[in-house]
This record gives C-alpha cells, structure tokens and sequence, in this order.
C-alpha cells in the first residue's frame, strides 16, 4: 500500500483529546469544551456569561453524549450526539 492509498485513522487520532473553543468580549465569556474519550463518549462543559448567556442555552452546563467522526481525504466532520437535552 503507498502513501496515497492510506487512510487516516481520525478516530484514534482525536480520541483522548479536548477540543476547546474559547471567546471574551466585553465583560462577556464563552468557554466550550468537550472531552473525546476513546470508548466513543463524549463529556462536555459550556460556559457562557455576559452577551453570550443567552447562546446555546440548551448545551450549557455538564453534558454527556456519544461521536463519531466522518471523513473525506483530509478533511473530517465531528458528530456530538447530546445524551439528554432539556426540552
């Protein structure tokens, strides 16, 4: 098999890994985090004050859930399947 036939293991590569997204303005924060376990779980911490509060009411706080990753060449897309939102 060459180099071009090859394809990369995205799910191991972000397993064990925290994606973390982080913004402030004006007094205001968000914090996104989310832990990829390599079981295929996920546990995540969104954090939002200020002009941000109202953003993702429903993803605010601790949540749990399942991913998985979808590829294409170099690219992949994330999919975070939330365990339980308020309704």
């Amino acid at each position: 098999m060459n180099h071009l036939t090859r394809i990369f293991d995205w799910k191991k590569f972000l397993s064990g890994k925290i994606l973390l997204a982080m913004g402030y303005e004006q007094n205001s924060k968000q914090i996104d985090e989310v832990d990829l376990c390599a079981d295929g779980t996920f546990h995540s911490k969104i954090t939002r004050t200020g002009i941000f509060k109202d953003q993702a009411k429903n993803y605010s706080g601790k949540n749990e859930g399942t991913w998985d990753v979808q590829s294409n060449g170099e690219r992949a897309t994330i999919t975070l399947t939330f365990k339980k939102l308020p309704s």
